[in-house]
């Protein structure tokens, strides 16, 4: 993805982590490639989320999910 400054800081990174293939067995694309899915929610917040963010907090990462 090629970085904007229109694009906000969390959909630059959330797009990081997706496409990252070291973290496949957190979280990955859907088959069809319109979505995203969690595969191991505990795991993903305690390994994904710390590298990515300031925090490992599920509910603050499916907070800023629903204001985009």
């Amino acid at each position: 993805m090629k970085h904007n400054s229109n694009v906000p800081a969390f959909l630059t990174k959330l797009w990081t982590l997706v496409e990252d293939a070291d973290t496949n067995e957190f979280i990955c694309w859907s088959q069809e490639g319109n979505s995203f899915l969690v595969l191991d929610e505990q795991g993903f917040a305690k390994e994904i989320l710390p590298k990515f963010f300031k925090h490992n907090n599920m509910a603050s990462f499916i907070r800023q999910l629903n204001m985009c």
